[in-house]
């Protein structure tokens, strides 16, 4: 009687053996499956990190572009507000109505 309960055991323990290795294969498989699309996106996520790393170099780029072309503007401006300065309008004696531009620079 002993020998016929560790048989059972035996028996019982080969069975959840098995189930174990069929889940094992499965699991196998299924991740044989998946390995095609795993690698589909880390390739995509690699690209994309590529993509996102390029445009963040050209933002920077177009920023310094941008500050220099302001500063040119800012420089231009105040070259135009000192000639404006030089044709304001003042009072002409040969005309009491009225304003004429006079440039002074002449």
């Amino acid at each position: 009687e002993p020998i016929e309960q560790a048989e059972a055991v035996v028996d019982k323990l080969s069975e959840t053996r098995q189930e174990k290795l069929n889940r094992l294969r499965v699991a196998e498989r299924d991740m044989e499956a998946l390995e095609g699309p795993r690698k589909e996106a880390e390739t995509w996520v690699s690209a994309e990190s590529e993509r996102l790393e390029l445009q963040a170099l050209l933002a920077q780029a177009e920023t310094v572009k941008n500050k220099a072309n302001l500063k040119n503007i800012e420089e231009q401006s105040k070259v135009l507000q000192g000639e404006g300065a030089a044709a304001r309008p003042r009072p002409c004696s040969a005309r009491k109505r009225g304003w004429i531009m006079v440039d002074i620079r002449a």
